[in-house]
């Protein structure tokens, strides 16, 4: 019988506990810590426990258990001089600590602090993860212990003398920024890239940016809602953009909704409430929302199925198009990318004794505003190549990270990338070096296709990661030199031939949302 959570369930907690506690623990922790540093190092210590604990055996979350560790938190704090003389209210006005908290007023909780405690719960789940379940040669465990200490190190923050466990010291700020609109035609750096949308995040703002999707003029925000009651659905805001640095959610133009079912087990052994939601994304396509779900079976077995959901912003009227699962007996894998009006599926099959068999890649289209009816088979492209990994969909065809057990590089460590056009030609390029990070692959309004990618910010402030953009070539005497984002990023997602990405402001800045155009 399964005790502990896995990783994936921990990780759907990290949002939750913060949503639902965090203004009653910074509340506390500013009444009864002795320096600011101290209360902020205690929430963030509060929040990964919380979250072990949840691991350790499920519990059932309440005030009274989330209290006890918080006062566990303010036992392991360092005692020093008084701080609390005054601090900014979620108004922005100053207000006496001691009689704000005597009077149950809402102190706000600083938004770098929410980041940094999202960043540290999900290094603290990584780290556990890497520990608990690798089982490879001396050098490989050294080397994975080694992945996490970096990942960890990315977030931005040295370590803690006390609580190096846990998290890490607050990072040293920069001056402040200009004002957006003189800053705006230099956000970018030296990327080619023009931005088109700035947004600034207020204190209760939990934001991660790949459950952000854009179109030509609009910023869409993905928010998972669970609830004891009820199916899990997806709510969905729309928002115009903006260049003068309006308040994220400030100017919402549309809401929209869908449910999420979990899936049928073949079985018939489980119930519904075994299968877990263990990743989720949505795209805008047209006056479409599509929405990819992936589902496991909250056991030990990597069963993992995906679902396609499609909405109508015309009608607002949803449903589910499309049930990705595996077959009985048949080690089933499914690659799936949403892009330039068409959804592409391939689907695989892993046997584990050599590379993945690829079987012919289906692109769908939606058509009409009944949901129900929309999805549509345009067309099929043999795939004797094998499976592709990480694709995205352009309107030139489709660019992948390599085949799934047939990874290429060349003699200088530079992975091989591939395009697939929607004619069956396939193009090689040479893609980033092979470095261990994460890449993206994004084509920009001219037509030029570029790798991206995030490493930890090696600048003494180590203000999260820095972002380097170079294209892809088909001759690498011919590739253009990486470019830079001007400054690091907490987050980046790429989407639809642009980069989301979010800063860190200062002390007096709230954090910004940047959307750019890949040129």
């Amino acid at each position: 019988m399964r005790t502990r959570m896995t990783g994936a369930e921990r990780r759907q907690w990290v949002d939750k506990l913060l949503e639902e506690y965090a203004a009653v623990a910074w509340a506390y922790l500013v009444a009864e810590c002795d320096t600011v540093e101290q209360a902020e190092d205690a929430f963030v210590y509060a929040f990964i426990l919380a979250n072990e604990r949840l691991a350790e055996a499920h519990v059932e979350p309440a005030e009274d258990w989330m209290m006890e560790i918080l006062r566990e938190a303010v036992r392991e704090a360092p005692v020093d001089s008084d701080w609390r003389e005054q601090l900014v209210d979620a108004d922005g006005q100053v207000a006496v600590v001691k009689d704000a908290v005597a009077q149950g007023e809402s102190l706000r909780v600083p938004q770098a602090l929410i980041q940094r405690s999202v960043q540290m719960m999900r290094a603290n789940i990584a780290r556990d993860e890497a520990m608990r379940h690798h089982r490879g040669p001396l050098w490989t465990k050294v080397g994975a212990a080694l992945a996490v200490v970096v990942g960890i190190a990315g977030v931005g923050y040295g370590v803690s003398d006390k609580w190096a466990r846990h998290f890490q010291n607050r990072p040293p700020v920069s001056a402040q920024a200009d004002a957006t609109e003189k800053a705006v035609a230099h956000l970018g750096g030296d990327l080619p890239v023009s931005p088109v949308a700035v947004y600034q995040l207020d204190a209760s703002t939990h934001l991660d940016v790949n459950h952000l999707a854009v179109n030509k003029n609009s910023l869409y925000q993905g928010t998972l809602v669970l609830s004891a009651d009820s199916w899990p659905r997806i709510e969905v805001s729309q928002q115009p953009f903006s260049t003068k640095g309006v308040t994220l959610g400030g100017n919402v133009n549309a809401t929209y909704t869908f449910e999420l079912v979990p899936p049928l087990q073949a079985s018939g052994k489980k119930s519904d409430d075994a299968w877990e939601i263990s990743n989720w994304h949505i795209e805008v396509m047209g006056n479409w929302i599509v929405g990819v779900i992936s589902w496991n079976d909250g056991g030990s077995s990597d069963t993992n199925v995906q679902q396609i959901y499609a909405l109508s912003t015309k009608s607002g009227k949803y449903s589910l198009v499309d049930t990705l699962a595996p077959q009985h007996g048949v080690e089933n894998r499914f690659e799936v990318a949403v892009g330039d009006g068409k959804i592409v599926v391939q689907p695989g099959l892993d046997d584990g004794s050599s590379a993945p068999l690829g079987l012919p890649i289906q692109i769908y289209t939606l058509k009409g505003d009944d949901p129900t009816h929309a999805w549509t088979e345009d067309s099929q492209i043999p795939a004797s190549f094998g499976l592709m990994q990480t694709p995205v969909v352009t309107q030139q065809g489709i660019i992948f990270q390599g085949i799934a057990g047939k990874t290429q590089t060349s003699s200088d460590n530079v992975d091989t990338w591939y395009e697939l056009t929607w004619d069956g030609t396939m193009n090689h390029y040479d893609g980033p070096p092979v470095d261990g990070q994460v890449h993206w692959a994004v084509v920009g309004s001219s037509g030029t296709a570029w790798w991206v990618e995030t490493t930890p910010d090696a600048s003494d402030s180590h203000q999260g990661y820095q972002v380097s953009m170079a294209q892809l070539s088909d001759d690498k005497s011919n590739g253009s030199p990486t470019k830079s984002l001007a400054q690091p990023v907490l987050q980046l997602a790429v989407d639809n031939g642009n980069l989301i990405w979010l800063q860190q402001g200062t002390d007096k800045d709230e954090d910004t949302l940047v959307v750019a155009q890949v040129e």
